[in-house]
């Protein structure tokens, strides 16, 4: 792929960093650095913003796609990058005018595919100069050296405010926040002024006003959502960790109350014997008074010799089953170690043998940048590349849990209540399953086993299926 110029269109690539205009490189350039031929060592383990541009000849901006791309430690980009970029431009719909009319715009906020919002970003039009202005400003500049096209007039010429009538100069973004600490009256004569700018501007420019209003309310909706988004997820990962941490108490406190149970019932025994012989020590002393004295030291240090020796026989009873348990966890954990070796090597002999069998295939793929996409409910589509189909393809659901940064259990669990949102807990009213209505929990992230999938009457921090795993009841 190359950088193209069709109809007296070119295409260049702009990269941000902190906000502002870091590098500028023909669309070409870029592709080389998607082959991984040309390193960005200045980006080395960051997400960067993005702008693809097109520009038309008479050096306008006609169209901008609003994208992330990530590279690692060695400032390559991601190998699995894969963002139909033009596809994207032509789907675009209108944005503010930047010289040329309203151009195609793309973005997080404004995206036509929906799998592909995570990978956009949207600009900021409250800064000053906000991000279109410093676009604008740098295609004006013409550093790459497009050659501009003379014989076509330029109809949209001039340097006018982006979203801003024309012979205005106030920012949408400014006119919102001095409103926000205005006090009545300051209010009243902004509306007064708003009303006779709208008399006075033309209906195009109106027009472009109300878009770019829209498209900032647009931008602004979605940080606002993605910050309640990460909100929840921390609120459910915190949740989590006090279920595991509550689970994992609740386990310690019942193996110490069997263990404190199993020496009570010892010591009780053990107590019942002595006394079984002392009684017995007492009847021989009332019948041998004559050396009752000297047949009470016998009998006393015979009794002490005679519970010296259960202790040790039950202490030496006591080492043997423990070592017998030692010795059958180490057999399980050989076992299990044995078994992980082969499953692994039964894995690397199927992804050997599935690169084998289509070598040529796939690796027409990879140069192609083909990427697999199956959908999965909670998760949408995921793309997989050729290396992780065999792990999909092996436990599907525990993929996505993965990527759902969740259990597979959790995810299970997650999937049955999404199709049927209802309390699973048992009513002993009902005598079975709860059965009330709940809220949907759409995704997977914030859902909380225990409470998500029950009604407030039967919340709870620990699922029973965590309290059935736990050491004590596995003992």
């Amino acid at each position: 792929m190359v950088s193209s110029y069709s109809a007296g269109q070119y295409q260049s690539v702009v990269f941000f960093d902190n906000g502002q205009a870091d590098r500028e490189m023909l669309y070409g350039e870029f592709n080389s650095v998607l082959d991984n031929l040309v390193p960005m060592t200045s980006y080395a383990n960051k997400t960067m913003q993005a702008v693809l541009i097109g520009i038309n000849g008479q050096i306008k901006i006609t169209s901008a796609v609003f994208f992330l791309i990530g590279f690692d430690s060695a400032g390559i980009a991601d190998r699995k990058w894969n963002i139909p970029l033009d596809q994207l431009a032509e789907q675009a719909t209108q944005g503010p005018n930047l010289g040329a009319g309203s151009i195609k715009l793309c973005c997080r906020s404004q995206c036509p595919v929906d799998w592909h919002v995570k990978d956009l970003w949207d600009p900021d039009m409250n800064r000053a100069p906000n991000d279109f202005v410093v676009l604008r400003d740098l295609v004006h500049k013409n550093r790459l050296g497009f050659k501009v096209d003379d014989d076509a007039g330029d109809k949209n010429a001039g340097d006018k405010n982006i979203g801003a009538p024309t012979g205005v100069s106030v920012s949408v973004g400014d006119v919102f926040a001095a409103l926000s600490e205005a006090s009545e009256a300051d209010k009243a004569l902004a509306q007064m002024l708003i009303e006779l700018i709208r008399k006075t501007v033309s209906p195009e420019d109106q027009e472009q006003t109300q878009r770019n209003q829209q498209l900032l309310l647009a931008a602004q909706k979605t940080r606002f959502d993605d910050a309640l988004n990460e909100q929840a997820l921390q609120h459910s990962d915190e949740m989590r960790e006090m279920q595991a941490h509550f689970a994992r108490l609740q386990g310690l406190l019942e193996q110490e109350r069997v263990a404190a149970e199993s020496l009570r019932l010892q010591l009780h025994d053990q107590q019942q014997q002595i006394d079984k012989m002392r009684e017995s020590l007492q009847g021989e002393v009332s019948q041998n008074k004559s050396d009752e004295k000297q047949k009470a030291q016998l009998l006393q240090a015979h009794l002490d010799a005679e519970i010296a020796i259960r202790i040790q026989a039950s202490a030496a009873e006591f080492q043997q089953k423990l070592a017998k348990k030692e010795a059958e966890v180490s057999q399980m954990q050989a076992q299990q170690t044995q078994l992980n070796e082969e499953i692994k090597r039964l894995r690397e002999e199927q992804i050997g043998l599935i690169s084998g069998a289509g070598e040529q295939f796939l690796a027409r793929l990879r140069d192609n940048r083909v990427s697999f996409l199956a959908y999965h409910q909670g998760a949408g589509n995921v793309k997989m590349d050729i290396a992780s189909i065999s792990v999909y393809l092996e436990n599907p659901m525990a993929y996505v849990a993965e990527i759902c940064k969740i259990s597979e259990a959790d995810y299970r669990t997650w999937l049955t209540h999404y199709n049927n949102p209802i309390c699973s807990a048992h009513s002993s009213a009902k005598q079975g399953v709860c059965g009330k209505k709940l809220k949907r929990i759409e995704m997977p992230e914030q859902f909380i086993v225990g409470r998500s999938n029950r009604c407030p009457l039967h919340w709870d921090l620990v699922d029973d299926a965590a309290l059935a795993q736990s050491p004590s009841q596995a003992a």
